[in-house]
């Protein structure tokens, strides 16, 4: 029993040792990808979801979103390449490759909001639009933003400078990201990474 404490001790210890204590400045990554799951309430539909995620952006132009569930597998991928949106939906056959228009993000959340947002809310940044208000105000990484129309409010928590836990919530949904392994600057990303190829032809 005392090697086998002694072994779990050890064990603690080295991957204490191993984790890295840095805070991150996000301003100063180029590139970021995070991954972990998200929980999804439809409160229209009054049906909940849970569902693992992995995004890939590199700075604002480029994002990547891929969401899967298990035994079923790949259910959605959504990608913003500047002011372009692709994104398909297997389960549905459904392909879409052209303009960014809030309605396509609903392909993947049961609420409408531009695609180009999702830079934001997983960086972890303040949305610079007269239609958002965050607070605190003027700060590049705040606790809260909130579309003053809609009324979608996004919060993020922290760690090590990065978000760990990402809520979204509207009238119509909940959604929550938790993040439980990010990479800053991962290496060999290219538009290859992010672009979505339409299988259906």
């Amino acid at each position: 029993m005392k090697i086998i404490i002694s072994a779990l001790s050890f064990l603690f210890l080295l991957s204490c040792q191993t984790t890295p204590k840095q805070n991150y400045q996000l301003n100063k990554l180029t590139a970021l990808e995070l991954s972990g799951y998200a929980s999804i309430k439809d409160r229209v539909k009054n049906k909940s979801y849970l569902v693992n995620f992995k995004t890939r952006m590199f700075k604002y132009n480029l994002l990547r979103l891929d969401v899967t569930a298990p035994f079923i597998g790949h259910l959605a991928s959504l990608s913003v390449i500047k002011d372009q949106v692709q994104y398909i939906v297997p389960s549905k056959k459904k392909y879409y490759s052209g303009p960014d228009d809030s309605k396509h993000l609903m392909s993947l959340l049961p609420f409408s909001m531009e695609s180009s947002v999702l830079f934001n809310v997983f960086w972890g940044s303040d949305i610079q639009s007269t239609m958002w208000e965050c607070q605190p105000a003027g700060s590049s990484a705040p606790e809260s933003c909130i579309n003053k129309s809609s009324q979608i409010k996004v919060e993020w928590e922290r760690k090590l400078g990065v978000p760990s836990k990402i809520t979204i919530n509207h009238k119509r949904a909940f959604v929550q990201f938790l993040v439980n392994d990010f990479k800053p600057n991962p290496k060999n990303l290219n538009l290859q990474n992010f672009e979505i190829k339409n299988p259906f032809k």
